[in-house]
């Protein structure tokens, strides 16, 4: 595969990953408070970082930044 393309995908993922923990642990923080459950707080989570992992890499990649 293409390395620009890797790097791509790592960013997307990691800034995923990092979505989802950030999510589930503010949502766990919270958990007396009404609300959706932790497991759909984290996926909502790694969607919105999975976003802006996707803008992070795509203008990245524009500046030559990418790993």
């Amino acid at each position: 595969m293409d390395p620009i393309l890797v790097g791509m995908l790592r960013t997307v993922i990691g800034y995923s990953v990092c979505g989802s923990v950030v999510a589930f642990v503010i949502r766990w923080w919270n958990r007396t408070q009404p609300g959706p459950p932790p497991d759909q707080a984290a996926a909502v989570g790694a969607l919105i970082g999975a976003g802006l992992g996707a803008v992070v890499a795509v203008f990245g990649s524009m500046l030559d930044r990418v790993p």
